[in-house]
């Protein structure tokens, strides 16, 4: 039997404490571990739900982030990812897009809600399985942010808003752009959620009492520093850039950002002020 073979045989049937010596064997791609390899009877085995998610984090710290212990296969994988994120950061100097680095000031969780294998999701770039957030959940922030709180001149009916963000006719002055992790920066954490009172949210009828179990459910999340990249006139795009910066402090990117998921730091420039 092939050694890879052997490793990844030996992972599916492994304890967690088991996972963690083979792992930095198996060289597999976290994306397609997280999609493809849950490993559970039912859907219902909560222990297989946290295995699995804890696996896929043991799996991705070992491949992309971790800077000591680290193997051949991992520097390929990590190489792999640097390459590829050069040629887009050379793509996008090429569009004169206007660049910044965000960091995160917490966790961060995306897509958390998207169609799994588990009930919580994790969106990766392919075929990298690399963590990132859309270009299109960045424009939605800032537009939300700018009418919700930036008064009567950024409504969604006023030239600024229009002009900045577009309507159904017409395109925004700006494009936003998927934002990359800078390499080695980024890692994935376990992370969990209690619902306690699991049959008032199910049906809406059996009401929610002190004697109900929790039911923690693990999901994915993020941290790490993120390449923001912006294109369109500079005096628009410093002004979107402007709007982000309030925006990840004060509201957040992403899933659960009421309890204080997706904050990040956006470096600006001194020209950007």
């Amino acid at each position: 039997m092939p050694v890879w073979r052997d490793s990844l045989t030996r992972i599916l049937s492994a304890s967690r404490d088991e996972a963690e010596r083979w792992l930095p064997k198996a060289m597999m791609n976290p994306a397609l571990w997280f999609d493809k390899y849950f490993l559970a009877r039912n859907g219902e085995d909560k222990e297989a739900r946290q295995n699995h998610v804890h696996r896929v984090v043991l799996l991705f710290n070992k491949n992309v982030s971790a800077k000591e212990n680290k193997d051949l296969e991992s520097d390929k994988i990590e190489l792999a990812y640097a390459q590829f994120f050069k040629r887009w950061k050379e793509a996008l100097e090429e569009r004169k897009a206007m660049m910044r680095e965000a960091e995160t000031l917490g966790r961060l969780s995306i897509h958390l809600g998207a169609p799994s294998v588990l009930e919580t999701s994790v969106l990766f770039k392919h075929p990298y399985g690399i963590p990132y957030i859309p270009g299109r959940a960045l424009k939605g922030l800032a537009a939300r942010f700018a009418r919700l709180y930036l008064g009567e001149t950024w409504r969604a009916d006023r030239d600024a808003y229009q002009t900045l963000f577009g309507t159904i006719e017409a395109e925004g002055m700006v494009t936003f752009y998927d934002a990359l992790p800078i390499p080695e920066s980024v890692q994935i954490h376990s992370d969990v959620m209690n619902v306690h009172h699991s049959e008032y949210y199910r049906d809406g009828k059996t009401p929610p009492a002190d004697w109900d179990s929790p039911t923690p459910i693990p999901f994915i999340s993020v941290t790490g520093r993120f390449l923001i990249a912006l294109e369109g006139q500079p005096k628009w795009v410093r002004t979107a850039f402007q709007i982000l910066r309030l925006a990840f402090c004060y509201v957040g990117v992403g899933a659960k950002s009421s309890s204080g998921y997706g904050r990040l730091r956006l470096i600006l420039e001194k020209d950007d002020a």
